[in-house]
């Protein structure tokens, strides 16, 4: 089961998206988790961005990340990172 770090839902331009981070404990460890998503209904969801990461840390700094590419319009969506 998933426990989340941070979840926020903001309003763009008459849409909704959720950037959140989670923990979820693997067989092989715990991992934390990006998400960049657009929320369509309650808890419908399609994932733009996304990555998995070994610390909290990385997967903040992929939403910084995100964020960035966002304000500047240089993000391409549709991706997953790992590490």
């Amino acid at each position: 089961m998933e426990q989340y770090i941070l979840q926020k839902d903001v309003e763009l331009q008459g849409h909704k998206y959720r950037f959140a981070i989670f923990e979820m404990q693997e067989k092989d460890g715990i991992y934390f988790y990006s998400i960049f998503a657009e929320i369509f209904e309650e808890e419908t969801f399609e994932l733009i961005h996304g990555g998995r990461f070994v610390s909290e840390e990385a997967a903040k700094g992929d939403l910084k990340h995100v964020l960035y590419y966002l304000v500047h319009g240089e993000l391409t969506f549709n991706h997953y990172n790992e590490n």
